[in-house]
């Protein structure tokens, strides 16, 4: 991916997650790509990715081109050429191209499963502990959690929250 966030090339695994040839994305926008409710994860992780990768340009490096460099990981949902989304981890790493540009390097894994389980397992949670329902229906956030002193477990599933419905 180019640092406008135009699609370069395309892996297989990716092409065949996103059900579309191989050659098809090349030169189209990453966000072409990604579930509208999503796309500010994507413009953030891009920004900070590529900020990061010129940030250490300014020092010596010993990256050259096609040599990985920084990297990053983060989740959002992808969607497929007939409009079906998925979830998606996306571990991306930079380079630099023949020219000397910086590029980003990403490997798409299909997580949807994983997904899945940790939603069920938070309905699960808030089916036994009707107290976690009341303080995430109540407005606290993942950060107030913390502050809360809350139990782990709830902390954690306190980011799954905007996804299940009460």
């Amino acid at each position: 991916m180019s640092e406008q966030g135009l699609i370069l090339e395309t892996h297989l695994t990716a092409a065949g997650l996103l059900d579309v040839e191989r050659s098809r994305p090349v030169k189209q926008r990453v966000t072409r790509f990604v579930v509208r409710d999503d796309r500010d994860i994507y413009y953030l992780h891009r920004k900070q990715f590529f900020e990061t990768r010129s940030a250490s340009s300014l020092r010596p490096s010993s990256v050259q081109a096609g040599q990985a460099g920084a990297s990053q990981m983060y989740e959002l949902r992808l969607m497929k050429k007939d409009g079906a989304q998925f979830w998606a981890q996306l571990r991306a790493t930079t380079a630099q191209d023949a020219d000397g540009a910086s590029v980003c390097r990403a490997v798409v894994s299909d997580i949807t499963d994983r997904k899945r389980a940790e939603v069920a397992a938070f309905k699960e949670l808030t089916r036994i502990r009707p107290d976690v329902r009341v303080i995430l229906s109540s407005g606290y956030d993942h950060q107030d959690t913390r502050k809360r002193g809350l139990p782990p477990e709830v902390r954690k599933r306190a980011s799954l929250a905007k996804y299940v419905r009460f």
